[in-house]
């Protein structure tokens, strides 16, 4: 217990001089942007609706339902910051509390693993803390629950052990030479639990660990000739995965009842190069390191280089540099007679790790061949820094064993890990994004001016925003980040807020629409559906467009809008008008006038068949692609379109048509088509033959297609709306 309580301490007083703790505030938020406010989001609708996957205060004058973009895989740190706000409501000091969290709690799990391997405890000290502090954990704020890495240690520990002991999970009976379960020991229980948590800490943690497993056991298999360890490696596999499938059984139940949302989180194989990991970004400095010449030999770097993102956070700081580069030398060079030592186990995962998640890798392949949801590959070098660092730590090992023999050597010994430690620290650390004045001023300006609004109108009541935006990862307008609109509600008690609508659902279709009809009538029909107010922020629009916008709208409603101290925000009220507007209808009236605007999204459907003008465009191997020239009010969003074959199967939205049964609206072509790739087994077309207009009519005489999209109005030439 001291040996924790003396980390725990030595950690607290890091995190005092690294993340300036003199000036944390617990009620404002470490990270008021992108990300963050994301996160900020979903941690005040837990609060507020008591779970992740239901917020009724957002997606006005629907609600938001998360199941399209799965949250499960962290259930695990959604769970410990309900704990916290058992204690407080406030989301801000959930959130900070729980990054602070974060820091302690890897501490504790790397001093739990170097122990177990008897690391000494003053490198072990020195090791947890590097791990505690690397880059990723400073930098990464706006991912909060990437820097919630507690788990991984442990289940490093678990992947060491299977290289080590042949009767964990299983083993094999010397007389009977048959296989039998051996869970019931501690060590074989503690990796299961480990593994359960694991799938909820993380979906890449988990992807990750399960690779690793993979890797070790087979390794493992082949030095030892024997299965077992194989055999191990996959039960644990199934443990996280199945686990990890739980977590999420909501999002594929929901996927199964109500269709899957091709907007929402839709990747593209080509992003794991995006954001691959780059051996250079692991040994170069920290971007904006203390000392300005590797500061500027960094930035130098990053102005010039491509594809640097997020695996900007990927530094190893020198110490972990010289871990990795020893760990790689470690597994090709030394000639050790055994070779299933930790060092080379360490080294072997180390080369797995790059293998994997270098740009144009097996991760690539993985994107190409099996899912592109695992994409940002380059946060492997969390794995690659805890190896790292422990081949640092077996060093120090050795020379303590070696050559520590006395007391002088001892205190000497000492020292110099602790000088080490200190260097570390200052190398791989910089200044911590703690808010600054400036947020702070942000912050407080945009709760002001909501606390306003909110004085000013009764609970539930429902307060439109602009611009509209999607949601989640929606697109950056101008000067406003893609969740910028979340602060309305973050800084809200009472009210709905209609941005954060799950996209491509009900709810945003509906505001989709309505933001493209002109301004007199959107406001006409917010005020009949119930909305008491419009909130716009000035930075998503050009200031000639949001100049135009607040014209237009100041002479309908003629009423001075509430304006933010720092002129960014304005919200008109629609208590008046609205009162102008209901008050020519009866309560029968009313109710029909609210269907009818409601429901502004008009749909439409037709049978493709082989009395269309189709065309041959071109032929691959198993399927050939055909066109017609497209239907007039077809949307541009291919996701608002929706074909479906004879025998129910839909087809999927894919312009590079790698497959049959895709689909896509060329708007942008003149004059537009809609183009189709037909199954060679469903046409009875081989590979050579060249189909003509009378075999592809045919062909849609036999098997009619049904179309089904929103038909969009077109409106008259300089029409006002509020999209720019």
């Amino acid at each position: 217990m001291v040996y924790y309580v003396t980390g725990t301490l030595i950690c607290a007083v890091v995190m005092y001089y690294v993340l300036k703790l003199q000036q944390f505030q617990l009620r404002i938020p470490y990270v008021y942007n992108g990300d963050g406010l994301s996160t900020g989001l979903v941690i005040k609708g837990m609060v507020d609706n008591g779970w992740i996957n239901v917020n009724e205060y957002v997606g006005a004058p629907s609600r938001l339902e998360m199941y399209d973009y799965p949250l499960g895989g962290d259930n695990l740190h959604y769970l410990m910051m309900k704990f916290i706000s058992l204690f407080s409501s406030d989301y801000a000091v959930v959130m900070n509390l729980y990054f602070l969290l974060t820091f302690p709690l890897v501490m504790i799990s790397s001093m739990f693993v170097f122990k177990h391997f008897k690391i000494p405890f003053i490198p072990s000290l020195m090791g947890s803390l590097l791990f505690t502090f690397i880059p990723y954990h400073i930098i990464r704020t706006g991912h909060l629950f990437l820097v919630a890495y507690y788990f991984v240690p442990l289940i490093i520990m678990i992947i060491l052990w299977l290289s080590i002991h042949d009767d964990l999970i299983l083993k094999k009976e010397e007389t009977t030479r048959k296989i039998k379960l051996n869970i019931f020991n501690r060590k074989s229980l503690f990796s299961i639990c480990v593994c359960i948590l694991i799938s909820a800490a993380g979906v890449y943690y988990a992807f990750f660990s399960c690779f690793f497993l993979i890797v070790i056991g087979t390794f493992t298999s082949m030095f030892k000739k024997k299965l077992l360890p194989f055999l191990v490696s996959c039960i644990l596999v199934t443990v996280i995965a199945g686990g990890l499938i739980l977590n999420i059984s909501p999002s594929l139940y929901n996927k199964y009842a109500n269709g899957g949302n091709g907007e929402v989180a839709s990747r593209n194989a080509l992003e794991s190069e995006t954001y691959g990991l780059k051996i250079i970004q692991l040994i170069l400095p920290v971007t904006y390191h203390r000392v300005s010449w590797l500061a500027e030999k960094k930035e130098s770097y990053n102005n010039k280089a491509q594809f640097v993102n997020e695996n900007d956070s990927s530094s190893l700081g020198i110490i972990g540099a010289f871990g990795f580069l020893a760990s790689l030398f470690i597994f090709l060079f030394r000639k050790n007679s055994i070779k299933n030592t930790i060092g080379q186990n360490l080294g072997l995962m180390n080369i797995s790790a790059v293998l994997l998640g270098t740009i144009g890798g097996f991760g690539t392949i993985v994107a190409v061949l099996l899912t592109a949801q695992i994409r940002s590959y380059n946060r492997i070098s969390l794995f690659i820094a805890f190896f790292s660092i422990f081949i640092i730590m077996i060093f120090l090992k050795k020379i303590n064993e070696n050559y520590v023999t006395n007391t002088l050597r001892r205190v000497s010994f000492s020292i110099c890990v602790i000088l080490i430690a200190v260097f570390g620290l200052y190398d791989q650390t910089r200044d911590s994004l703690v808010p600054s004045e400036i947020i702070k001023k942000e912050f407080n300006s945009d709760r002001d001016f909501v606390k306003q609004i909110e004085s000013q109108l009764p609970a539930e009541s429902m307060v439109f925003q602009l611009p509209y935006v999607t949601f989640p990862e929606g697109e950056t307008l101008q000067n406003m980040g893609n969740y910028d609109l979340a602060k309305g509600y973050i800084h809200s008690s009472s009210l709905r807020w209609s941005f954060g609508g799950m996209r491509n659902r009900e709810g945003d279709l509906w505001q989709r629409a309505l933001i493209q009809r002109p301004v007199n009538e959107v406001l006409e029909k917010l005020s009949i559906v119930g909305f008491k107010g419009i909130y716009i922020d000035r930075n998503g629009y050009s200031q000639e467009f949001a100049n135009k916008v607040e014209k237009e709208i100041h002479s309908i409603l003629k009423v001075d809008p509430l304006v933010s101290s720092d002129k960014r925000l304005v919200y008109y009220s629609l208590e008046e008008y609205s009162n102008s507007i209901l008050g020519k209808y009866s309560k029968d009236e009313l109710a029909l006038k609210k269907g009818e605007a409601l429901n502004i999204t008009k749909k439409k459907s037709a049978y493709l068949n082989g009395k269309l003008d189709w065309q041959y465009v071109d032929s691959m191997p198993d399927y050939k692609s055909v066109q017609i020239v497209a239907f007039e009010g077809l949307p541009t969003n291919q996701y608002q379109i929706k074909l479906t074959k004879p025998n129910k199967k839909p087809l999927q939205f894919n312009d590079s048509f790698s497959a049959p049964d895709n689909y896509s609206y060329r708007h942008w072509e003149n004059p537009k088509h809609l183009v189709i790739s037909i199954s060679n087994k469903d046409s009875g077309w081989s590979d050579s033959f060249i189909p003509q207009k009378e075999d592809i009519s045919k062909y849609f005489d036999l098997h009619p297609y049904l179309l089904e999209y929103t038909h969009m109005e077109q409106l008259p030439a300089g029409t006002l709306t509020l999209r720019e």
